[in-house]
């Protein structure tokens, strides 16, 4: 925390103070503002993947905070040259043989700001962030960038006095990009090639990102459904709109949304596969309120119960958790 701070106050003053910290799964994150300006805007500093740094000798650690830095640079750029808005600022330092990442802090994320407005606001704020990722979604087939849109990994502003509403995609790493050849989906990157196409399906095709948005809303609320629905009739082309509608219907969460036979629901959850984690979230997502725990929680361990590498508190080998996770939702039937 003290090196997040030192860096911190390269940018702003030495007069600082924390404002919040977090460990995310790739970065440490923490939030600094002026001790004497407490609504100025601050600064937000990741370090990156410290536990792996720790572990690596030179030349490794240089080249791959190189790959790293340079890599997430062209990222960004590429997001501004689709249209989406990014943070107003954005560093990259290597020092002390660490990764340091350093940003403009760009408001609430949307993840807040959604679960705490009215529904009228709630459409508002849904239209602000189609609008936001428009672009990725029509870019041609090159693929040069991908999208992650979980409502977290946007910040938000909005103006109290006239209601103005200013969104940035905050989190760029890692990046999801071509870079040197070669498509980044993921961190470590994928070397198999059905494994790569896979991801680029998920974040970078305008039907995964549109999928993978659906879920990051209805975790929030599952009435959401028919708000983001009609933000996305507001907010795409018709043939867009209209293949969306199709692929959502075609899932396999659709079993429990358009009506429940317990039956049919637990035969749909054991014929998921491995690889299927974007179905068994999604049934996750329609089963949570069942669940005797907070329906973020919930989630939380659905999402890392699912993930193909393993968490903190969540180490044993993806097949494992993967059972645990069908387990966990037949016992909600």
């Amino acid at each position: 925390m003290e090196a997040m701070k030192l860096v911190a106050a390269l940018h702003l003053d030495e007069r600082i103070k924390d404002e919040w910290y977090c460990r995310s799964h790739f970065s440490d994150v923490a939030c600094f503002r002026l001790v004497d300006d407490p609504n100025n805007s601050g600064v937000v500093v990741k370090k990156i993947m410290p536990w792996l740094f720790e572990t690596l000798a030179e030349p490794e650690r240089n080249d791959l905070a190189r790959l790293f830095n340079e890599s997430t640079l062209k990222f960004r750029r590429g997001l501004q040259q689709h249209g989406v808005l990014v943070a107003s600022t954005y560093e990259c330092l290597y020092q002390d043989g660490q990764v340091f990442h350093i940003s403009s802090e760009e408001g609430i994320t949307a993840q807040t700001a959604v679960s705490q407005a009215s529904p009228a606001q709630r459409i508002m704020l849904l239209n602000r962030i189609i609008q936001a990722i428009y672009g990725v979604l029509y870019q041609d087939e090159s693929l040069s960038v991908g999208l992650d849109p979980q409502l977290d990994n946007f910040g938000m502003k909005i103006c109290p006095a006239s209601g103005d509403i200013t969104v940035a995609y905050i989190d760029v790493f890692p990046p999801l990009c071509f870079f040197e050849g070669r498509h980044l989906v993921h961190y470590p990157n994928p070397t198999d090639q059905k494994v790569i196409k896979w991801e680029l399906s998920r974040k970078f095709r305008p039907l995964g990102i549109l999928r993978r948005l659906r879920f990051s809303v209805l975790s929030i609320d599952i009435s959401l459904e028919e708000i983001f629905l009609k933000c996305l009739k507001d907010g795409l082309s018709g043939q867009l709109y209209r293949q969306a509608l199709e692929f959502f219907e075609s899932l396999p969460d659709a079993v429990i949304k358009n009506g429940f036979d317990s039956a049919a629901v637990g035969k749909q959850i054991e014929g998921i596969p491995l690889d299927g984690i974007d179905d068994i979230r999604e049934v996750g997502m329609r089963l949570a309120q069942r669940a005797d725990c907070p329906r973020r929680h919930f989630l939380a361990e659905v999402f890392d119960l699912s993930r193909k590498d393993s968490s903190p508190g969540h180490e044993e080998e993806h097949e494992v958790r993967f059972e645990q996770l069908k387990k966990k939702l037949l016992s909600l039937l």
